[in-house]
């Protein structure tokens, strides 16, 4: 009695990401799919995302909820059985959250002293940078969350900006206005 035995052809996966580091807020890792299979079988493709969550489709696109580091895995199988995976590592990194908070939205120019307020918070890493601007070409770049203090020299209504950095780079931005009206002008009458 003769065996038929078939021998297919491995498939060979193999994927390219768009970016193996990004920032949590924003995340969203695109796996260009290059495996190669030149036998007469379908295959399909499963993506493993190192999260209890997987995607079957040929290309990936996903964003991840939480920040951590994850292993994508592309897993190549024919009809016949036959299979062949890869792995990339990524990382998620903490993006941060910048809040300014503003005492006050209206002041007078005699004496100007405006407070400013920082509630940014970062959970997992640091801030590296807090930028501060004050909308009048001014800027100032602090490592303290305490409360920053700073005098316009003109009127008018400035838009301020806390750009917060974190140590992986990841950036926010929080806004706000703050407005500087003129001194009131006395006029005293003589009978």
């Amino acid at each position: 009695a003769k065996t038929m035995v078939k021998v297919t052809e491995r498939p060979r996966a193999s994927f390219a990401l768009n970016m193996e580091n990004q920032c949590s807020k924003y995340n969203r890792f695109e796996g260009k799919n290059n495996s190669v299979y030149n036998g007469p079988e379908t295959v399909s493709y499963t993506w493993d995302l190192d999260n209890a969550e997987t995607k079957s489709s040929k290309d990936l696109v996903y964003s991840y909820k939480e920040f951590g580091k994850y292993d994508i895995k592309l897993s190549v199988i024919t009809a016949e059985g036959c299979l062949d995976s890869m792995v990339r590592s990524v990382n998620v990194y903490p993006q941060g959250t910048s809040k300014l908070k503003l005492l006050r939205d209206t002041y007078c120019f005699y004496n100007n002293v405006v407070r400013f307020g920082n509630n940014s918070r970062v959970d997992g890493d640091e801030f590296t940078s807090l930028k501060w601007t004050f909308g009048d070409g001014f800027s100032r770049a602090v490592l303290s969350t305490n409360p920053l203090e700073y005098s316009y020299n003109t009127t008018g209504t400035f838009d301020i900006s806390l750009v917060t950095t974190t140590n992986n780079l990841c950036k926010d931005t929080s806004e706000g206005t703050v407005t500087i009206l003129p001194m009131p002008k006395a006029i005293a009458e003589v009978n």
